[in-house]
Parts: structure tokens; C-alpha cells; sequence
């Protein structure tokens, strides 16, 4: 998953940078971080976060903020825009993912390439009748 220049990947729970060098980032924050990757847009419960995180549930927000500050920090200057509060449940990653934008820009292609077809294919099924 791509935010900006960094991206993450999910197999390895890895941060990596646009020239791929690895950002560190210790393993309760992998683990958050995978989680609010694999449930992109969604508000996750601090509970859910903290028991990705630890394996249990803290009541202490401490800890989880500490862990959401660290990814942040890795995220660079995005990090906070990228990762927000959700006030009474917990946290959501909002991103918007350059393969979005790629897969939008490629049905805006074809769309148009569509809409350039249509009166060749109309010219071709007037020649057919006509020959028939």
C-alpha cells in the first residue's frame, strides 16, 4: 500500500521508502499499522488497535498513542493527515492511493476510447446491412 512516498508492505509488515530503504518501525507499530491498512477508511476501535499491538487489551490509552505517534513519525509529513482520530472509537487511515487514481484515470481512458468508437462501429454495421 502506497502513502505518498512511503509504502507498506503487508507481507513483511515493512515500511519502506521511495528508494527502499527500510523506515524503522517497531512491531506493535507494524501490526497497527497492518491493521488499519487492511481496514483502509474504516474506524477501528483503540481495543482492536491495542490488541493487534500487544496480543492484549489495554485499558491505557498510553501506549496505543505512543504506537500511532511512532507511525506517524515514519509516515512523514503526512502522517497525521493520513492517520486520524475517530473521537469515542478510535482510529482510521484514510489514503489516497495512487493505484485509485491510476484505476480512475484508466476507466476515464477507455471510456473515452469507447465514446471514439462508437459511430466506427456504427459505420460498420450500416456497411453490413447494406451488403446484405
Amino acid at each position: 500500500m502506497q502513502f505518498g512516498a512511503t509504502r507498506f508492505d503487508r507481507d513483511t509488515g515493512q515500511l519502506l521508502s521511495a528508494s527502499g530503504e527500510i523506515i524503522a518501525l517497531s512491531l506493535p507499530a507494524s501490526k497497527i499499522l497492518a491493521v488499519l491498512a487492511a481496514n483502509q477508511g474504516q474506524a477501528i476501535p483503540k481495543e482492536d488497535l491495542t490488541s493487534a499491538a500487544t496480543g492484549t487489551i489495554v485499558t491505557d490509552d498510553d501506549e496505543l498513542i505512543q504506537f500511532i505517534a511512532e507511525i506517524r513519525e515514519a509516515l512523514g509529513a503526512e502522517g497525521h493527515a493520513l492517520i486520524r482520530p475517530v473521537p469515542g472509537v478510535g482510529y482510521r487511515l484514510t489514503v489516497r492511493s495512487k493505484d485509485r487514481s491510476r484505476e480512475k484515470g484508466n476507466t476515464l481512458k477507455y471510456l473515452g476510447l469507447a465514446v471514439a468508437l462508437v459511430p466506427v462501429v456504427a459505420i460498420l454495421v450500416q456497411l453490413l446491412l447494406w451488403a446484405l
